[in-house]
């Protein structure tokens, strides 16, 4: 799932690889996907970015938005981006952008995700305009006063931080890992927790996602050209087999707010206050 570090990854090489293209042919959905979100079915694709000319790719929280002239193209959540140059197979995908040089953007999406075309300036979905509203947790005005703006003390620590749109972007991907450096467990309640350890939390939300961008992902993402980032996610399903790094006792799987949290009874454990 592209989350706040694979979306600042991916629309940094995509400046790099898409600089100057010009779009030649647009084709949708080779591939049906049920949950392959479109505005209006994507008929209107080809015709907004035919003979558009690559601008410039930024991120809005979790969103990678391109910009071609007056046009812009968005992806989230579940949309996997793969660049290539001449020659490739690609007969499968839910959306594919093929410039004069005969180089490739394709989208495939996973399990769902969103792939919208407009014109520049439009706004797709509620949950950007939130993106939008939002200071995201790499950028330099996520302040801990800001952070704190957004807690209620009776929620988990886990609800805090993936629930409602008060931090675009941050998904239970990236959560596990912060926590786990955090030592808090997920379902620890706000109200159990004093400054010190809410400081802790921000400073490990903070530093995990520039840890995340600096090795160019998370290594269970992969980037614009197919390769794994460098970042080691530690807390996931993968890492079940193995002991915890930390003090080498076993990572817990538990159902929690429909779906999966991991962590360590000794390094998280709930009576941490």
């Amino acid at each position: 799932m592209i989350e706040l570090p694979e979306a600042i990854v991916l629309a940094r090489q995509c400046n790099e690889a898409l600089r100057g293209k010009t779009v030649e042919s647009v084709m949708v959905n080779s591939e049906p996907h049920k949950f392959a979100w479109y505005v209006n079915e994507g008929k209107d694709y080809h015709q907004l970015l035919y003979g558009k000319v690559f601008s410039y790719s930024v991120n809005i929280a979790g969103y990678v938005c391109l910009y071609f002239d007056e046009a812009q193209v968005i992806f989230h959540d579940g949309v996997i981006l793969r660049y290539s140059d001449a020659g490739v197979d690609h007969s499968n995908h839910q959306l594919l952008i093929r410039f004069t040089d005969q180089s490739c953007l394709m989208a495939t999406v996973a399990m769902y995700g969103g792939l919208y075309v407009t014109k520049k300036g439009i706004v797709p979905t509620v949950y950007m305009q939130a993106s939008l509203d939002a200071i995201d947790c790499f950028s330099p005005q996520f302040t801990f006063e800001y952070f704190m703006t957004k807690a209620n003390e009776k929620l988990s620590l886990k609800a805090f931080l993936a629930t409602e749109q008060r931090f675009p972007g941050i998904g239970n991907g990236v959560i596990q890992d912060v926590l786990f450096k955090a030592g808090l467990h997920p379902k620890t309640k706000i109200k159990d927790c004093d400054e010190t350890k809410l400081r802790l939390l921000y400073e490990k939300l903070v530093s995990g996602i520039r840890e995340m961008v600096a090795l160019g992902g998370r290594n269970n993402e992969k980037d614009l050209f197919g390769l794994p980032g460098g970042y080691e996610v530690l807390m996931t399903s993968a890492q079940l087999k193995n002991p915890c790094r930390n003090c080498s006792g076993t990572i817990v799987k538990e159902n929690y707010m429909g779906g999966s949290i991991y962590f360590c009874p000794q390094c998280q454990p709930m009576k941490n206050v």
